[in-house]
């Protein structure tokens, strides 16, 4: 596959995958020996470990002298298939527009997307969310992380105006900023 991959794009198969059987799942920090320590998660479904994602230890790279780093996940599909929905819900295609908004936040090294989501999901307009980018680095302050999001905001009734879209977005900011510290990136 052309470009670099990294660990956020294999979490985004594993998502993906999940999302298509109907199951929710969660992802918290991992302790898998075969995996880098700190590129990695456990896959959780229903309160129950389903799998792994995460980078290849660099020693067991090394050890098969492969220089590029490598990204993978393993699910138990026994554990998996139990979990997954039979029926699948029709909902139309909605039949008006949505509004993309790509906004970057500040937030303390600690906070993590699921924070995050927890704030947005309580925005009914906010149809869907996508984490893009996160940055840790120079131009962000110390202990402070950069998580950029694109959102997607629709209403099934109507076409909604810039000005809708915005009066939402800054009540989503000030609800951010309240909830967790996060502030926009200049």
């Amino acid at each position: 596959v052309p470009g670099n991959l990294d660990f956020y794009d294999a979490k985004g198969v594993v998502e993906a995958l999940l999302s298509r059987l109907g199951v929710e799942s969660t992802f918290e920090p991992g302790t898998d020996a075969g995996l880098h320590p700190a590129v990695q998660a456990e896959i959780n479904v229903g309160g129950a470990k389903v799998g792994v994602v995460g980078e290849l230890h660099p020693k067991v790279r090394q050890g098969f002298e492969i220089e590029t780093p490598v990204f993978l996940f393993e699910l138990d599909l026994g554990v998996l298939a139990a979990s997954a929905k039979s029926a699948v819900n029709y909902r139309p295609v909605p039949r008006y527009p949505a509004v993309l908004r790509d906004l970057a936040l500040v937030v303390d090294a600690s906070v993590t997307h699921r924070d995050i989501m927890a704030v947005i999901s309580r925005f009914p307009l906010v149809a869907q969310t996508v984490l893009f980018d996160v940055y840790a680095g120079k131009q962000v302050a110390a202990a402070r992380k950069s998580m950029a999001y694109r959102l997607y905001f629709q209403s099934r009734e109507k076409t909604l105006t810039d000005d809708a879209v915005n009066g939402v977005l800054q009540k989503l900011l000030a609800r951010l900023k309240q909830d967790i510290g996060a502030e926009l990136r200049s």
